[in-house]
């Protein structure tokens, strides 16, 4: 199999459940080699003898370490659904590169493989069998169970605990190989922002809210650390009071800026891209080719996941990459040589993330009160629900348009839709003509802090109950990449249309729960 269009995990999961024995997963120069341009040395691309690694976990089904060891026994299967046995493979799995794949492919007999399965190989692709081939797979797999280490930094905000509201800040350290990418220039930007943290320290300034730094481990194995910390922590005022998440994963690897996110966020975002130069335009701003509103949604595949889709947190993952995935991604030339000569020369993009990251928590943290009069506890929180009430929309327009999308009854979720924007609207108005008053203020801070959190149904989707957020998950069948209304969108893939109805009417029940708490019911 080819790696692209969807979740490496997936790719075996899927081998596994139509009577493969076993599974060879290679990367094809047309996803990330010499048909995207020069391949490395000479260019960023990945070079025939390149493997990428990965995780074949099945993340779509439930994130983080398959036999959640730090619980006690039997709270696996009830947090997930699902047992360690049906999380991972059950055949023997290895990654290829396009030199090793190259041999299979031409041994393959059968019919032509259609457009669809065709790559950028000089061979014709096709479907087998092979009268000629065998293949032999040796695979020396041991199960242990190590510590994994997350670190953590705290920077205490100066609100009292019952009114305080955390913003995260998290980059996964752990790598394949060097990892000069993926994710240490996520970490070297990480280090950055704590040391501008400690500058301003050193001034004797406060953050209004609590800043946590958080350095995840066993990232690539499934997001163990993340995943594992934010469960054993979902109850602490940490957790149920934080504002948001910033997730940097590979920071660096190209030249276009990425967003992805928590619409409700993309007002703040917006205004930080505003006040940084882009390196790639001198006398232009990031905002310039980034438009406010266009943050589209969260799938998996990063330490975001457990903080969006199983805490409803606000979350936002952000990354300077090349148009497709990086040439040298999970492999061994992913290395400082490769980023310094073509990743990303002169760090210039690096140094534009760091101070992006940097600025967003510090607007969402606010400052402490200097002195008697500051007006610091008289800025609103610069979060935005008119922007959530847009993305819903688009997002019912969606399923609405999908091959029999339109056997599905959306009566409820319009109304939904409809109350919720105009909650959103009332809300920002009311905030608008607040004069500043700081009681007021705070407590339609505390409407635009939590509303995110309505968006969780108690069950969860339907066959995952790990991933509870109505609006958005990871596809199914597509693992990083996401899909809006996911209840919806899953059972009108299996042309389930009861069940869709039931989704549309659960997704509306949670969208109208949002919409009361915008409007100040609890």
């Amino acid at each position: 199999m080819r790696y692209g269009r969807n979740f490496r995990g997936l790719k075996a999961m899927n081998a596994e459940r139509n009577g493969a024995v076993a599974a060879l997963i290679f990367s094809d120069p047309q996803q990330d080699g010499y048909a995207q341009g020069s391949v490395y040395p000479d260019g960023p691309w990945r070079p025939p003898t390149s493997v990428q690694r990965g995780s074949i976990q099945f993340i779509s089904l439930c994130p983080g370490d398959p036999s959640r060891a730090y619980l006690p026994p039997g709270q696996q299967e009830a947090l997930c659904g699902y047992n360690q046995s049906e999380l991972i493979p059950n055949i023997p799995t290895l990654p290829l590169s396009y030199a090793d794949a190259a041999p299979i492919l031409r041994a393959l007999g059968g019919p032509e493989a259609p457009p669809s399965f065709t790559g950028a190989l000089n061979l014709t692709y096709r479907l087998g069998p092979s009268r000629t081939l065998r293949a032999r797979l040796s695979i020396n797999n041991t199960f242990d169970k190590a510590p994994v280490w997350n670190v953590l930094a705290t920077v205490a905000g100066t609100l009292p605990p019952e009114r305080d509201q955390p913003v995260l800040l998290g980059n996964h350290r752990d790598a394949w190989v060097y990892g000069a990418a993926d994710p240490n220039s996520g970490t070297a930007q990480l280090l950055e922002v704590a040391k501008g943290l400690g500058a301003l320290l050193r001034t004797g300034w406060r953050p209004l809210r609590t800043l946590v730094l958080c350095s995840w481990s066993g990232e690539e194995y499934g997001l163990l650390g993340s995943t594992a910390w934010s469960e054993v922590h979902a109850a602490t005022p940490l957790l149920q009071r934080a504002l948001a998440y910033l997730n940097v994963d590979t920071g660096a690897s190209g030249p276009h800026f990425r967003a992805i996110g928590t619409p409700s966020l993309a007002q703040v975002l917006a205004g930080v891209l505003g006040a940084i130069d882009d390196p790639g335009r001198p006398g232009h701003t990031l905002a310039d080719h980034w438009g406010e509103g266009d943050l589209y949604t969260l799938g998996s595949g990063s330490d975001y996941t457990a903080f969006i889709d199983h805490l409803g947190i606000p979350s936002l993952d952000l990354a300077f990459s090349a148009k497709t995935a990086y040439g040298v991604y999970h492999s061994v030339y992913d290395s400082f040589e490769w980023m310094d000569s073509v990743g990303d020369p002169g760090f210039h993009y690096h140094k534009a993330m760091a101070q992006m990251w940097g600025l967003v928590a510090l607007r969402l943290a606010g400052s402490a009160p200097a002195a008697a009069g500051d007006d610091s506890l008289r800025v609103p929180l610069p979060l935005n629900f008119t922007h959530q009430a847009e993305a819903i929309a688009g997002y019912i327009a969606a399923a609405k348009a999908r091959p029999n999308g339109t056997k599905v009854d959306y009566l409820a979720l319009d109304a939904a839709h409809a109350r919720f924007a105009a909650a959103s609207r009332k809300l920002h108005a009311d905030l608008a003509t607040a004069a500043h008053d700081a009681d007021t203020i705070a407590a339609l801070d505390e409407r635009l802090a939590y509303t995110e959190r309505r968006f969780l149904s108690t069950n969860g989707l339907p066959g995952r109950k790990y991933f509870k957020h109505v609006l958005q998950a990871p596809g199914l069948y597509t693992g990083y990449a996401p899909k809006t209304l996911p209840g919806v969108y899953d059972a009108v893939d299996v042309a389930d249309f009861e069940l869709a109805t039931e989704q549309a009417n659960a997704a509306a029940e949670r969208i109208d729960a949002a919409a009361r708490f915008l409007e100040g019911a609890h």
